[in-house]
Parts: C-alpha cells; sequence; structure tokens
C-alpha cells in the first residue's frame, strides 16, 4: 500500500515539473529577423524618390554618430519551481493496544461442611458371668477295713456252716412277681401324662440360659404304682453340668401320675429324654 501511494506521488510531481517547463517556453520572445528586401507583387513598379545627396563625409559622420542598437536581452527564463516535496507518508496508526482481559473474580470459596455428628458410643456389651465350675464330684468313700475276726469267728471258720441257697436261686423258684414294666407294656395316654408332669417340672437354669447352653439328659428311672420314683440315673448327660443338675433336681421334686390299674402293672422302668433348648 505505501509502495503505490509513493508512485503516485512521483507521478504527480513529474507532470507538474512538465507543465512548468512548456509554460516558460511559451512566454520567452521570438526572434523575428526582418527580411532583406522587401518583394513588390508582380505588375507593380513603385518608384522611390531619392533623397537628396549629402556629401560624403555627413553620411559618415552620421554613421558615425548612430550607435549601433544593442540587441535586447534575451529574457531570463523563468527559474522552473522547485518540485513540491513529496508528502511524507503519514505514519501508520499503531493499533490500539488490546484491552487487557479482566482478571477472572476469584471463586468464592466453599463452605466447609458440617462436621458429622459423632456416632453415640456403642454400649459395651455386658461381660458374660463366668461358667459356674461344675460341682466336683464327690469323692467315693473308702472302704472301712474289716475288723479283724475274733477268735469265735475265727473258730466258726475253721467248722463251716453249711452253705444255703443263694436268694437269685429261692427267687427263681418262686412265681415272679412285681416285675417292672417297660414302655411297651402301657398305653400311649399314660406315657403322655408322664411327660406332661415331667416337662411341668423342668426348669431352665438362668446361669445356663445366659450362656447359651443347650443340651439333652438321658435319665432312667423306675415308676411305683403310687407314681412314686424308686430309683433314677442319668444314663447320657448334656456335656454340662448345670444342666445335668437340674435334671436331678426334677427327678427328685416331681410328682408323677400312679399307673393305673388297667395297665396291669405294679412298677414301670422307663428311659426319658429331657431336652433343653433356647426358643
Amino acid at each position: 500500500m505505501a509502495v503505490e501511494v509513493r508512485a503516485r506521488q512521483w507521478l504527480a510531481a513529474l507532470v507538474i515539473a512538465l507543465g512548468v517547463h512548456l509554460g516558460a517556453l511559451a512566454w520567452l520572445p521570438r526572434d523575428t529577423d526582418e527580411p532583406d528586401e522587401v518583394h513588390a507583387p508582380e505588375g507593380v513598379e513603385i518608384v522611390l524618390a531619392g533623397a537628396p545627396e549629402q556629401p560624403a563625409e555627413e553620411v559618415e559622420e552620421t554613421e558615425e554618430d548612430e550607435p549601433d542598437e544593442e540587441p535586447e536581452p534575451e529574457p531570463e527564463p523563468e527559474p522552473e519551481p522547485e518540485p513540491e516535496p513529496e508528502p511524507e507518508p503519514e505514519p501508520e496508526p499503531e493499533p490500539e493496544p488490546e484491552p487487557e482481559p479482566e482478571p477472572e473474580p476469584e471463586p468464592e470459596p466453599e463452605p466447609e461442611p458440617e462436621p458429622e455428628p459423632e456416632p453415640d458410643p456403642e454400649p459395651e456389651p455386658e461381660p458374660e458371668p463366668e461358667p459356674e465350675p461344675d460341682p466336683e464330684p464327690e469323692p467315693e468313700p473308702e472302704p472301712e477295713p474289716e475288723p479283724e475276726p475274733e477268735p469265735e469267728q475265727q473258730q466258726l471258720e475253721q467248722n463251716p456252716i453249711p452253705e444255703l441257697p443263694e436268694a437269685d436261686e429261692l427267687v427263681e423258684a418262686q412265681p415272679e412277681e412285681g416285675t417292672p414294666g417297660t414302655e411297651a407294656d402301657v398305653t400311649d395316654s399314660y406315657l403322655a401324662d408322664i411327660h406332661r408332669a415331667l416337662q411341668g417340672e423342668q426348669r431352665y437354669p438362668r446361669s445356663a440360659e445366659r450362656r447359651r447352653l443347650e443340651g439333652t439328659v438321658e435319665l432312667y428311672f423306675v415308676l411305683n404304682a403310687d407314681g412314686t420314683v424308686e430309683e433314677w440315673r442319668i444314663e447320657s448327660g448334656s456335656g454340662h453340668g448345670v444342666l445335668d443338675e437340674e435334671v436331678e433336681r426334677m427327678i427328685d421334686s416331681v410328682q408323677l401320675p400312679s399307673i393305673p390299674e388297667e395297665e396291669g402293672i405294679d412298677r414301670l422302668q422307663l428311659t426319658v429324654p429331657i431336652e433343653f433348648r433356647l426358643r
């Protein structure tokens, strides 16, 4: 773009200078050379009257007196106009500085989250009670030493009395009476009455309940006709002394139903499972 502007300026200056020169040449005076002779038109004669002759001396004086005509000085050529100075190119406008970007506003700090409420401390579990020690079995009594036989007894031993028949042999000789019956000898309804009586007396020991102890005890007993227990024993324990002790207490305290006459027996032997189960 700047090159085109300068070329146009130079061309304009050149045209102006050329015009000035042509104007100066037009104003210069022209040299008009007078013709030496005037030619008259053909066919016409012109007679000029001659002037009186002057003496030669006068002619010479006049010639001497007349000064030579000085040629007119040529007009000085007009000075060429100085070419107009080329206009300085306008300085290109400086580009406007780009506006600085406005600083981004600082983000507002996020509110601190509210502290979560501390959970309530879990209650410490109550310590389980120490298991009650199983009762130590009672020591069997040591057999007492037999007293030394007195002299009379020694004499009896030397003269032994003839042996009498054993009691078992006497029983066999007698007719069988009072032999305990079994579960198969009684009706189901009577057996159900016995189980209900045992369950009514059964208690779950608190210590066993706290310790979540469970088990089954196999109880053997012999029942008389009036409902009393003649003898009993634990055939199989539960593995927990506290449960076995409860069965012992139960069989000593329970009142069982008497044997009905229609059952046809005087005694009854049974083995009953006593269960301890937590619900």
